[in-house]
């Protein structure tokens, strides 16, 4: 079980416009911090993104976690994933699994049906048993 239950909220950042970069989300993983951060979909991939995504939105999901892989931390922090769009369940569920993080997951604030597909689909579910 991991010990770490403080999450940054879109990375660790002072300024806002430094929320949801793959800097603050590095700097995170560098103090030990868990992540809480926002996805979307632009273009057929996951995206990191608060706000409806534009052509600058740039960082996708598979972008954070393949540059956090040999992070020392990678694996030693929890990953809050705030589902900002419907449809995004099993692209965002193969992705977790894939980078082998799915157990240090949770997803939240999603509708109803989506909810229910990420609990019929997800094993990182069970993480919470």
């Amino acid at each position: 079980m991991l010990n770490n239950q403080i999450l940054a909220h879109r990375g660790f950042w002072k300024d806002r416009s430094e929320q949801n970069t793959l800097e603050s989300l590095v700097k995170s993983l560098d103090l030990g911090f868990g992540i809480e951060t926002d996805l979307r979909d632009r273009l057929g991939e996951i995206v990191i993104s608060h706000d409806p995504p534009s052509e600058k939105t740039q960082l996708t999901l598979e972008k954070m976690l393949n540059t956090f892989q040999d992070h020392k931390n990678y694996k030693n922090v929890y990953y809050a994933m705030n589902i900002k769009a419907d449809g995004l369940e099993r692209s965002v569920i193969e992705i977790l699994d894939r980078y082998g993080i799915s157990k240090n997951c949770f997803v939240f604030d999603m509708s109803g049906p989506s909810t229910i597909l990420f609990q019929q689909q997800a094993s990182f579910l069970t993480f919470w048993k």
